[in-house]
């Protein structure tokens, strides 16, 4: 039997930009997000378009037991995954002090909490392959602390060093660990981070999902440690891992700044 693809936050975004490429390669998919109804017609569309299997998991992931349970979801129906895409995640926008620290926590335990929970719980399906793949979705902002953006920034920049630490730790396993670091992109995260104000959200700025999605798969296959897509991503990359923090943060404070 094929092998899947298991992709989270894949009901919208950059996650459904995902499923739909991953199935136009052939992939057999279980897709992974809250809204079971977005989910499933999701699942209908791909399914009937690209003759593939397709099976979703409606599960809040910040849910202790949820990383555990869709382990065993995977085991006890016998779905072999050979691909784990760690996709989904949420920002906040504002004065850190100002923001609700309840949805601050909730927002550290979808992108770093999660992450490491179902990498942890799949691990075990992953290893039975003669090759296998896990992509973690972090972003730019992991370069370099961004005031105004704090909790997320520093949770993607824990993606980012935990990809790259469990890559030399699972080499010898064959699972290849990839970290897709993307700029500003067309999705509804702009919406739900409270952005629509921000003074730089506009077109020009941001990338289609479908880019991202494609340059994330393609990284992958080709056992890429950090994938970012865009040349201006790339610099704005180099330029935060390069030059000094507090400089950094300097700037990123007069962009971010509401």
């Amino acid at each position: 039997m094929s092998a899947y693809t298991l992709i989270t936050g894949a009901s919208k975004g950059i996650g459904k930009a995902f499923a739909i490429e991953a199935a136009r390669r052939g992939h057999n998919l279980i897709l992974v997000a809250r809204d079971a109804d977005q989910l499933n017609t999701l699942a209908k569309e791909i399914g009937t378009t690209h003759k593939v299997r397709v099976h979703t998991y409606a599960q809040d992931l910040t849910r202790p037991d949820a990383p555990k349970g869709l382990a065993n979801f995977c085991q006890r129906h016998h779905y072999t995954v050979d691909t784990l895409i760690n996709n989904a995640g949420i920002g906040l926008w504002g004065k850190f002090d100002d923001l609700d620290l309840a949805a601050q926590i909730n927002s550290v335990q979808i992108n770093v909490t999660a992450v490491v929970a179902l990498t942890h719980a799949m691990l075990p399906l992953l290893k039975t392959h003669k090759k296998s793949y896990v992509l973690n979705v972090a972003s730019t902002a992991a370069f370099f602390p961004t005031p105004y953006f704090s909790v997320y920034a520093a949770a993607k920049a824990f993606v980012l060093s935990f990809s790259g630490a469990i890559r030399r730790e699972l080499k010898p396993d064959k699972v290849i660990v990839s970290c897709l670091c993307p700029g500003p992109t067309e999705s509804d995260f702009v919406k739900a981070a409270k952005m629509e104000s921000f003074r730089f959200n506009r077109k020009e700025f941001f990338m289609s999902a479908d880019r991202v999605a494609k340059a994330g798969l393609d990284g992958l296959k080709k056992g890429k440690s950090v994938i970012i897509p865009g040349a201006t991503n790339q610099i704005s990359a180099y330029l935060g891992a390069s030059l000094p923090t507090g400089l950094m943060a300097r700037v990123a404070a007069r962009i971010y700044k509401p």
